[in-house]
């Protein structure tokens, strides 16, 4: 069952005086335009659902899903400075979001997941969005530690000549880690009125 949430989207009377036009933040990408993320955010009659995990853990028979269970989720209209934003940094979202000019997530909408991942977004207008959410999980990986051990190894030649070659000697354990998976889609409404049903997805 999911929720019914309202969109939130973060526009406040302050838009009213602030430049329409902001300057980018990382270099060779078109300046953050406000009023056009503003209007791409007007209200519609469309809306977007889905189910958003990461892999939290891989093995040669299955596979554990973590979901996005009361995370937010939060949905930027694809203005031309976040196309060309993504277009650099799909590949490698966390360094991208350090070259992301703050105010995009001052024009965007966010509803807050349901206790198994699920969510949905109202009152869209046709068009392109980028998705986003940060998903944090715990898994167990094996970590190599030095013992402050060594050992040796001698070669002999035919000459009867050695050769002693030392290193040292690691064992392995296993230990958990908490880790942040980053779920990014790219979502495009084609029609007023429709539901877009992403489904289980990740990247």
């Amino acid at each position: 069952m999911v929720k019914r949430v309202l969109i939130m989207m973060s526009l406040t009377s302050s838009i009213l005086f602030a430049p329409l036009t902001l300057p980018a933040y990382a270099s060779n990408l078109p300046a953050f335009d406000a009023q056009q993320a503003t209007e791409m955010l007007t209200s519609g009659g469309a809306s977007v659902r889905g189910r958003a995990y990461v892999i939290s853990k891989r093995g040669l028979l299955n596979q554990e899903k973590t979901y996005a269970k009361s995370r937010i989720i939060s949905l930027f209209p694809m203005t031309p400075y976040l196309q060309a934003w993504y277009d650099r940094y799909k590949n490698d979202i966390f360094a991208g979001r350090f070259e992301l000019n703050p105010a995009t997530s001052t024009y965007s909408a966010r509803v807050l997941a349901d206790d198994e991942g699920r969510f949905q977004f109202r009152g869209l207008k046709p068009g392109r969005y980028l998705l986003f959410t940060e998903i944090p999980f715990t898994t167990t990986v094996r970590i190599r530690q030095d013992t402050g051990r060594t050992r040796s190894t001698v070669q002999v030649f035919s000459d009867w000549s050695a050769e002693v070659t030392t290193e040292p000697i690691y064992r392995s354990r296993k230990v958990k880690r908490d880790f942040t998976g980053m779920v990014h889609r790219i979502v495009e409404i084609k029609q007023d009125g429709t539901t877009v049903d992403l489904g289980e997805f990740d990247n």
